[in-house]
């Protein structure tokens, strides 16, 4: 069976990349802790919708089981420690002068 996931560009390569692109604003949220990111999706999610994704009250040790990080430090321990991969994260301001953050890991799933 095949899942085809919208905005998503995957290969069959073993090589791991992940880029996600996001306002400063949700990035500043996410690092306190008011967001989620919710890695399978690439996309932040508040703590009710976790709690619904889930089915059950949330924890630690849950959302980890589903890939959602509640900071871009968990997001990093988790990477680095479990899964042995590189990150990256960078700020920028685009021409239009929205402030954006850029953040991601590569590296070798095998």
């Amino acid at each position: 069976m095949r899942t085809i996931r919208r905005g998503v560009f995957e290969t069959n390569s073993s090589a791991v990349h992940s880029l996600t692109i996001c306002s400063k604003e949700e990035y500043e949220k996410w690092e306190k802790g008011e967001l989620l990111y919710n890695d399978y999706n690439k996309k932040f999610i508040t703590k009710k919708e976790a709690a619904e994704l889930l089915g059950e009250e949330i924890t630690e040790e849950s959302l980890l089981e589903e890939e959602i990080y509640s900071s871009p430090k968990e997001l990093g321990n988790y990477l680095y420690k479990e899964r042995g991969f590189d990150s990256f994260e960078e700020k920028h301001i685009t021409k239009s002068g929205d402030e954006i953050v850029i953040f991601g890991y590569y590296g070798h799933d095998g």
